[in-house]
C-alpha cells in the first residue's frame, strides 16, 4: 500500500482546484498547547466529526429548498470540499487552537460570499458548537494556498491527522462548479 506524502496530497487538491470557490478557517475550541497526545488525538477525532456535522449541514443550506438532493446526488450537488487540520502539535504556541483549513466549492453561483460566510458559520458555530473564529475568503487557484494548508506536514514529513480525508469530497459532475 502506498503511503501518501504531502506533495501527493497537494498534487490531489491542485488538479480539483477549480472547482473550488471559497478558503475557510474554522477554529475549534480546543488549545494542543501543553495536551498529551491522548487529548489531541481526541480533540482531532471531535473536530473532525463536528466538521463532518457542519459540512453536511453546509450542504443541506446552500441546497436550500432541496436540501435533500445533495444527499441524494453528492456527485453532482454536494459542495467540493478539500479539508485539512492545523495546530495539531503540543508544542504550539498556547494562543493557537486547532483549526480546520477547507477549500469549498460547487455551490450556487447565486450565493455570494457573504451568503456562503453566513452559513458556514451559522453550522459551525451554532450548529457543531465551534469557536466563533471563523474566516471566509475567496480562493483563486492560488498554489502556494493550497500548499500552505498542508504546511505542517510538510514540516513533520508525515501526513498523519492533518489531511482530513473523511471531510474531503470531490463531486465527479459538480452541477455548481465552473472550469472557466
Amino acid at each position: 500500500m502506498k503511503r501518501y506524502r504531502a506533495e501527493d496530497i497537494e498534487e490531489f487538491a491542485e488538479q480539483h482546484k477549480w472547482m473550488m470557490k471559497y478558503y475557510i478557517v474554522a477554529h475549534t475550541n480546543f488549545r494542543p498547547a501543553n495536551q498529551s497526545n491522548a487529548a489531541i488525538q481526541n480533540a482531532m477525532y471531535r473536530a473532525e466529526r463536528d466538521l463532518r456535522y457542519a459540512l453536511n449541514c453546509f450542504s443541506s443550506e446552500v441546497n436550500y429548498g432541496h436540501s435533500s438532493r445533495a444527499r441524494r446526488k453528492p456527485d453532482s450537488y454536494r459542495p467540493a470540499s478539500f479539508a485539512t487540520l492545523e495546530c495539531i502539535d503540543a508544542a504550539a504556541v498556547r494562543s493557537r487552537t486547532l483549526h480546520a483549513n477547507l477549500l469549498i466549492g460547487n455551490v450556487p453561483s447565486v450565493l455570494t460570499k457573504s451568503d456562503v460566510e453566513a452559513l458556514f458559520k451559522y453550522c459551525w458555530i451554532e450548529k457543531a458548537k465551534q469557536a466563533d473564529d471563523v474566516e471566509v475568503r475567496r480562493f483563486d487557484g492560488n498554489r502556494r494556498l493550497i500548499g500552505y494548508t498542508l504546511k505542517e506536514s510538510k514540516q513533520a514529513n508525515d501526513i498523519d491527522g492533518v489531511w482530513s480525508v473523511m471531510n474531503t469530497h470531490i463531486p465527479q459532475s459538480p452541477v455548481f462548479a465552473d472550469r472557466g
